[in-house]
């Protein structure tokens, strides 16, 4: 018997979410929203940690509260599983998800927020090589994150010569241990969870660092008529947010934070 294929997502209609779009603040307080992602400091912290959420959970709770919108629930996993279960409508949305032709069907894409993405080369401190530029990567081992998107360039560049971790935590244990050239990370991320794992004085940043020039957005999950609905809420939050408010949210998370 051929195996089945699976079907397409169903593309919720405007009629589809007239129920949930018509809801007071006191209907979405009975609501809690499922947000999925991976630890990336200080963007999003786990739960058990004191110092909060993360800069992303903070935005979204603050661009929420403003519209009466929904309270959520953040859930830590592995960043492949988490946009797996997004596409399936297991979970309502996600941080710092990158724009792609492949997730368009499947998830919906918030404003823009936060500062322009910038990736950073991180190896162990007594590598000698020096990473000034694209020229640089040439024969390289690359060490990434499944999952994640990557800016399209920057695969070019590095080619087949790439080697998978399952985390950010992985990726910065395996560069401490040479097990690839450089990995390619966040750059504030990369500095932060560095610091945080004490790998601070075992790993360093090269100077060539790509900046995207873009911001993140939420995605949110194309299966869910509460998260379409969600999406809207959320929207006239961001649109709301001044720069001021961003840093506002951002100081409290960069005081541990230093530059490698």
């Amino acid at each position: 018997m051929p195996a089945q294929r699976e079907r397409p997502p169903r593309l919720l209609s405007r009629r589809a979410l007239l129920p949930w779009l018509a809801v007071g603040p006191c209907a979405w307080a009975a609501e809690t929203l499922r947000m999925v992602s991976d630890e990336a400091p200080p963007y999003v912290l786990r739960p058990q940690r004191q110092l909060g959420g993360g800069i992303d959970v903070d935005i979204a709770r603050q661009a929420f509260a403003r519209h009466g919108g929904p309270d959520f629930r953040l859930d830590i996993l592995p960043w492949r599983r988490a946009l797996d279960e997004l596409a399936q409508g297991k979970a309502d949305f996600a941080p710092a998800v990158r724009r792609t032709a492949e997730r368009e069907p499947v998830m919906a894409f918030s404003l823009p927020y936060g500062v322009p993405v910038q990736h950073a080369f991180i190896s162990r401190t007594g590598n000698k090589r020096v990473i000034k530029s694209r020229a640089d990567l040439a024969g390289l081992r690359v060490g990434l994150v499944q999952g994640y998107a990557y800016p399209p360039a920057v695969l070019e560049a590095i080619g087949p010569r790439t080697v998978w971790a399952v985390d950010k935590a992985a990726l910065l244990r395996m560069a401490a241990a040479e097990r690839f050239d450089v990995a390619l990370l966040d750059a504030v991320t990369g500095a932060w969870m560095a610091h945080d794992m004490g790998l601070a004085g075992v790993l360093r940043q090269h100077p060539w660092v790509i900046d995207e020039h873009r911001q993140t957005q939420f995605a949110f999950s194309r299966r869910s008529a509460r998260a379409m609905a969600a999406l809207e809420i959320l929207n006239k939050g961001l649109a709301s947010l001044s720069l001021a408010d961003v840093k506002r949210f951002e100081k409290p998370y960069m005081r541990p934070f230093e530059k490698l």
